[in-house]
């Protein structure tokens, strides 16, 4: 059977958002292995006991980079921080589990992990604030993307898509991966690692996927492939007691108007 992981990056500003993720997770995943959660050198020591106190058994590693770039630069690095497992599954500090967790529903029947997607050109009908993400993509990746792969929490990731994508962005800037991805993102704010995963597999490796376009069933597509992780907005002004203004359902019902710390309480019955 392949084995699949959860790998999290996160830094100083979301050590609370963490540790209710990794709460929840302890509660409702099954089916994988010991999540990892990578930050800083310097943030190790915050992280440490809220990591081990929370989800026992969780790995807590460290990478050199610095700030929001940083965490990208891991997050296209996770085959080298879970060495163990054949799928990685991408979540935020911001998430949190809300009924039972399992790999099988982000898989086909054939067993190939689900890529959801919409194309750019449906996209920016309606959410013309999407375009920075094709920009970017097409900028790191160095060819026309059409598609946004960012489409579900979580996404999983073959383990050996990773190391194709960085070598080719070596290849194509003449830098190490790190250093172009730092460097190249500073004055713009555009890079998007799931996006520039997903670029990559769908032009030069789309067998590693199923591919579900989005454009003209979304919702149909949404119960079709269901998650059991909601996303929230760490940047939110009050943090996880800023009221939810997006309509996600769930066991408690749906989060429009509800804090992220009331539907941490309500899955976890307190």
């Amino acid at each position: 059977m392949k084995s699949s992981q959860v790998f999290i990056a996160s830094f100083w500003k979301d050590v609370e958002w963490l540790r209710h993720n990794l709460i929840t997770l302890k509660k409702f995943s099954e089916g994988f292995l010991p999540p990892v959660v990578c930050v800083t050198v310097q943030d190790y020591p915050i992280f440490k006991d809220v990591v081990a106190q929370s989800y026992p058994g969780a790995i807590l590693a460290t990478h050199n980079g610095v700030g929001f770039m940083g965490a990208q630069v891991a997050m296209m690095m996770c085959d080298i921080y879970c060495p163990d497992a054949d799928y990685i599954f991408l979540l935020g500090s911001d998430c949190m589990a809300v009924d039972k967790f399992t790999p099988a529903p982000f898989f086909d029947e054939s067993g190939l992990p689900v890529m959801l997607y919409n194309t750019f050109d449906h996209l920016l009908k309606f959410h013309p604030g999407v375009m920075p993400w094709k920009t970017g993509t097409e900028r790191v990746l160095g060819f026309e993307c059409p598609v946004e792969t960012m489409r579900r929490i979580p996404i999983v990731y073959p383990r050996e898509l990773y190391a194709h994508v960085r070598s080719h962005i070596e290849r194509l800037h003449g830098q190490t991966f790190s250093e172009y991805i730092h460097e190249a993102d500073r004055p713009r704010g555009d890079t998007s690692e799931s996006n520039i995963l997903g670029g990559y597999a769908h032009r030069f490796m789309p067998h590693l996927f199923r591919w579900w376009n989005m454009d003209e069933n979304y919702n149909e597509s949404v119960a079709r492939w269901p998650s059991s992780i909601l996303q929230f907005w760490s940047k939110a002004a009050n943090g996880m007691d800023s009221p939810c203004d997006r309509d996600f359902k769930y066991s408690g019902g749906t989060t429009l108007g509800k804090t992220p710390r009331q539907v941490f309480k309500e899955v976890m019955g307190e």
